[in-house]
C-alpha cells in the first residue's frame, strides 16, 4: 500500500484507490483537532478513510464483525490518526 502526503486538500473527497498508477492521498490540515474521542473537526471530514478489511485480534487475518475505519491527515509537524468503529455490521461509513 503506497500513501502519499499530498500537501493540499484532495479534489471533490478523492483521495485515490490505493493502486500503483493512483496512490492513496492523504491531506493536510490547517484546522485544529481536538483529542477527545469525538471527530468533529474539519479536519475528519476531509480527511483519507480506509476500512481494515481484516483483523489480527481475535480472529487471525479474518474480516472483521464489524466496519473498523482508519481516518488520516496530517499537519505541519505530526501526522494524525484515528479509528472508528461500529457495534454492527453496516454497509455505508461507520
Amino acid at each position: 500500500m503506497e500513501i502519499v502526503l499530498s500537501g493540499q486538500d484532495s479534489e471533490q473527497g478523492n483521495h485515490g484507490t490505493g493502486t500503483v498508477e493512483d496512490l492513496y492521498l492523504v491531506s493536510k490540515t490547517e484546522s485544529e483537532i481536538q483529542v477527545d474521542a469525538v471527530l468533529d473537526e474539519e479536519a475528519w471530514k476531509k480527511a483519507l478513510v480506509l476500512e481494515l478489511k481484516y483483523e489480527v485480534r481475535p480472529g487471525e487475518n479474518v474480516p472483521p464483525p464489524v466496519c473498523t475505519e482508519v481516518l488520516l491527515t496530517y499537519e505541519r509537524m505530526n501526522v494524525q490518526n484515528a479509528r472508528r468503529a461500529c457495534t454492527q455490521r453496516t454497509s455505508a461509513s461507520c
